[in-house]
Parts: structure tokens; sequence; C-alpha cells
């Protein structure tokens, strides 16, 4: 079973048409795979945290979940690495030290050593992008003293969630003088005072920096080749003092006359701020004021300006789509972000679905299609959940068949990637995930542009979904045997004869009826017995298999004898499947242990 799935990077292109925005490239995870030949990209992330998480070029291929051990760490030693991503460290244990200070110091991630083992000396003047996330770990002190020694002429550096003090920033903003890419997200600074040393910087990521003084901020104003400034993620702090200094003039001689992007989402921030930033900064293209309080302002009532500016907001489906798009094409959007922005789309789908043209439903389909493969489990369920309507039979005809083939693709491996990873690990995914996964297959207008190993392929989950039934803490989706009662016509015939005489299967399904407590209505048990009666078609009823269902079906009776519908079926059923055996073995003498068997 294909255990990949289809990220997509997206391609600058105008506002105009959605589908422009996006790169027809698709690239493959292989996972647990060393393939490293002439690959200058690197990226370690077996959780991914963020959207952007786990995907990453390589010469065509993908490297994720890497085993990092000695003879790994050797071969990218020997590998000339120009980029260099390390998304989740918490896993890589034998790099995790504790400083003897006292008996209640917590263990520290020693990231200088973990760099030594993987990057040669001699080629650190090649590493130029470098991305370290600090999510539950933490450094060793002086990390970015150490760091800057080595790694100088980086032009890229992204160490979100990184605890940075100020002498390590003083450090930072000196020693990579050719720095223009730069992340300082959730770094607990509270001092920019020195940034202005990094005259090269074009781009510049400060989410949730809490600033208690205006004049810690003020050198920001020097940077003059600064083109995208990103300041989220400051809510609920008082007065902010960000903005209040972005949009003051007074005091101030120079300008960000270059900035062109500056998001401003989840701020506090009003209409006469934002129309103190439009004045200043002439040159924006683009600004972001979602989750402020003007996000849901109509154009009618957004500050006049005579410059040609997009302001990104979600007062309508179409707005989310753009602010979509933006966030998706700039990789600048958090796991969290992208929750609330899904969020919103939601509400305009509930709220004004029948009144959405089928312009913007297609966009808004289109944009997160084309990410859908490069999030997390969660912020996918979000993204299904969004969707979802779109995919019933009443409006899915707006959508091209190209488009609702891809997203089958997309959704099938990322379900396959998912069960294999429950299957294995005995651990349940969200329910909820599941549900609204299955609910999708079923719709008759999506199912129907699947080819015939993708219906295969969700025939062959639907049985990985019955066999780990018995594990404890696995939760049943009975959508999957709605699938497989609705489209059984159409799997091959070979597979279904495999099906039809996997013993194994046919017990499992007879542990469900008999003991899973996940039955709860008629329906769920009507699934269940249409899938039994398919599967015992051509199965030979001997005295183990039948022992096996009267135990179940003794069982399953004594359970639901308040339920005449169930019991009802149950009965049914029974009486076929016993005709079935008494059948077969007419005119057989049973073997002694057949007998005893039976009792």
């Amino acid at each position: 079973m294909d255990e990949s799935y289809l990220p997509h990077s997206f391609s600058a292109g105008g506002p105009v048409d959605v589908a422009s925005q996006f790169s027809e490239t698709t690239v493959r995870i292989v996972s647990n795979t060393w393939n490293l030949k002439n690959f200058k990209y690197c990226e370690f992330s077996p959780k991914p945290k963020n959207i952007f998480s786990g995907i990453c070029a390589v010469s065509g291929e993908v490297i994720s979940e890497p085993n990092l051990d000695e003879h790994n760490c050797e071969v990218l030693k020997n590998r000339k690495l120009e980029d260099l991503a390390l998304n989740d460290l918490s896993n890589e244990q034998r790099f995790f030290l504790t400083e003897k200070i006292d008996e209640y110091t917590d263990p520290y991630f020693a990231i200088i050593k973990f760099l030594d083992a993987i990057i040669d000396p001699k080629a650190d003047h090649l590493l130029t992008n470098l991305l370290i996330n600090g999510f539950q770990v933490k450094f060793q002190r002086f990390w970015i003293v150490q760091l800057s020694f080595r790694f100088q002429f980086l032009q890229k550096l992204h160490i979100p969630h990184c605890r940075i003090k100020s002498l390590d920033f003083d450090i930072l903003c000196t020693s990579f003088p050719k720095l223009r890419d730069l992340d300082l997200s959730y770094s607990g600074l509270r001092n920019l005072t020195g940034i202005s040393n990094l005259e090269n910087l074009e781009k510049l990521i400060l989410r949730g920096l809490d600033v208690k003084r205006k004049h810690h901020i003020q050198d920001l104003w020097e940077l003059e080749r600064l083109e995208f400034l990103d300041i989220s993620g400051y809510e609920k702090i008082g007065r902010n003092v960000k903005l209040y200094l972005l949009s003051r003039k007074a005091r101030i001689s120079k300008r960000m006359d270059n900035l062109k992007i500056l998001d401003c989402s989840f701020n506090l921030m009003n209409k006469r701020d934002l129309k103190k930033l439009l004045s200043i900064h002439g040159g924006l293209e683009t600004i972001s004021v979602i989750g402020t309080d003007i996000h849901q302002l109509p154009d009618s009532k957004l500050p006049y300006t005579t410059q040609k500016v997009q302001i990104l907001r979600t007062t309508s489906l179409k707005k989310c789509t753009e602010a979509l798009i933006h966030y998706t094409k700039h990789q600048n959007m958090s796991g969290l972000f992208l929750g609330k922005l899904v969020k919103y789309m939601q509400v305009q789908l509930v709220d004004n679905y029948e009144a959405i043209s089928r312009k913007d439903l297609e966009n808004a389909f289109l944009a997160m299609v084309k990410y859908m493969g490069s999030t997390t489990d969660e912020i996918c369920f979000r993204v299904l959940y969004t969707v979802e309507p779109m995919t019933r039979q009443n409006r899915s005809k707006i959508f091209s068949r190209e488009i609702k083939k891809e997203f089958m693709e997309i959704l099938v491996s990322k379900y396959s990637q998912m069960c294999h990873d429950e299957f294995s690990t005995g651990k349940s995914k969200p329910r909820s995930y599941k549900l609204m996964t299955w609910k999708i297959f079923n719709h008759i207008e999506m199912i129907t542009n699947c080819s015939l190993p993708q219906i295969s392929q969700i025939c062959d989950l639907t049985i990985l979904e019955i066999k780990k039934m018995d594990q404890k803490n696995i939760e049943m989706s009975f959508g999957a045997f709605e699938f497989f009662n609705k489209f059984y016509g159409f799997i091959p015939v070979e597979q279904a004869e495999k099906f039809k005489n996997d013993r194994d299967l046919k017990f499992a399904i007879f542990g469900i009826l008999g003991h899973h407590e996940t039955i709860s209505d008629v329906f769920e048990m009507q699934c269940l017995l249409k899938t039994l009666e398919i599967l015992t078609g051509n199965l030979k009823m001997d005295a183990e298999i039948f022992l096996k269902f009267l135990t179940s079906f003794q069982f399953a009776l004594h359970r639901f004898r308040k339920h005449p519908k169930i019991c009802a079926m149950l009965l049914t059923s029974f009486k076929g499947i016993l005709e079935r055996f008494e059948k077969e073995n007419a005119g057989k003498k049973l073997k002694k242990e057949d007998l005893e068997i039976l009792g």
C-alpha cells in the first residue's frame, strides 16, 4: 500500500487566477529511507509542528523520519549541505545532556554537538539556510555564540521557539552579515536594539514579540532593505507598542520604504491604526489584519487610500481564500493560525453556503486541496470539515474532474499513512478525523472520480480498520463498512476473492459483533452484518468458523435484547449462516475435534 502523500509547492503568481498560484510540481515522502544521491537539502521532522514541517525537496526526493545513527551521521557529513531544517529534535535522545548544577536541572539539547555530528567543518561555508525549531527543546547556554563561529555565511536563519537571551541576540546581530531572512518567533525577546546591524535583512518574522518599551523596537526603522515584516500574535497585552511605534512619524526620521508585506494579524489594532500604517508605508502591497478588531470590516468602511494594497480579512469566503493563498505562498503560517483561518472559512460556509458564487467555492476548494497534503492530522481534519459541504452532490459539479481526482489522491494517501501509524503504535487517531474522511469517501460524486486502484486502496484501508478493532483504544469507523458495502462491486476479482478467503478477517468481524462496544444503533449493525454477508459468501463454513460466529451471535443477542430491530437483523443473519453450515456439512461425518468444538 502506498504510504506516500502529495505535498504541493506554490509559485508566485497574480492574485486574479487562483490556479496560477500553485505549481504543478509534487514531491514524494519516503519514510525511513535514505536516498542521498546528489542532495543538498536535508530535513528532520518526525512529528511536524506546523503545516510546512515534514515537507522538503531533496533533488526530487524527500527524507522524513530518519534514524540518525552513527552511520547516517557519517553519510550526512560527506555531503555538501546547503539547506538544513531541524523541525523536531525531541526524539534524538543521545544528544540530550544535563548540566550538573543541581539535581533539578532539566536536560538540554546539545545543538552544537548535533551539528558537529552531521556537518563537516570544512563545508560550513556552504550552509546558507538553517532552520531550528526549539519547540519542547531547551538548548545549552551561549549556543548562538557557538553557532556564529561556524556558520557566518548564513543567508536564512529560522529559530522559532528557541529561547534567546540579550547577549545571544547581540552576537546574532553582529555575526551574520549576509543574513536576509530571519525568524525569531516566540523567542522571549523583549528588546530589538542592535538589529539594525543586519543591513541586508529583507524578511523578518517576530511572532509573539513581547515588547514593553518603545525604544526597544526603534532599530527596526534602520532596516532599509526590509520587504517583509511579521509582528503578529501579540493580543491581550494592553496597548500594542509595536503598532504604536510603526504608525508614528514623530521622533523617527527614517521609514522602511521598501516594506511590501506587513502582517499585523491577531494584534490590538483599530481603524485609526490601519489608516496611519497605510499613510506612512506608501509602498505596502499586502497587510494582514486577520484577528484584529477590524478584520470583519466591509470594504466600504475601510480607510480611504489611493494606493493599491491588499488588506487580508475574513469578511467572506473569497477574502479567506485570498488570505490562505497568501500565507501558503509565503510559507508563513503556523498550525494555530491556520486552524483559526479555516474556522473562519467554516463559518462562512455554514452561514452563507447557498449565496456563495460557484467561482468562490471553486477557488476555496482548490486552495485547500493544494496544501492539504502537507498539513498535520489535526489541521487536516479542519480542512476536511470545511470542504465536506462542497463535496456533496448538489454543488459538487462546480469542481472539475481533475481537482476532485487530485483531492481524492491526497485524502487516500494521507489516511493510508495515518492508518498504518495507528496500526503500528496501537494508539487511536482522532475519531472525528476518521469519521469525516469516510463521510467524504461515501459521497458518490467524489468516489466516481477515483481510479480503480484508488478504490482498491480504500478497500484495503477498510480491511485494515476491521483487523485492528481488537487493539485497545482503537475507535471503529462504521463509515468504512458503509463504503465497503456500497462499492464492493468495483473491487478487482482477485482482491475480492482474497478478502473472502481471509479467515482472520472473518474472526475480526465476529469479535466486533460480540464484544465491540461502539455498535450503538441499527445502521451500524446493518453495515456490520452486510459486510459479514459479503465476506462469508464463498467461505467454507467449517466448524471453527461457525463456532466463532455462534459465540459472537450469543453475546450480541444478549447485549441488544432490548432493541427489537437489531435482534431481528441478528436472527436473520444467524438463520442464513446456519443454513449454509448445515448444507455444506450435510451427509458429512464431522471430525472428532470438530464435534468437540461444537459441543
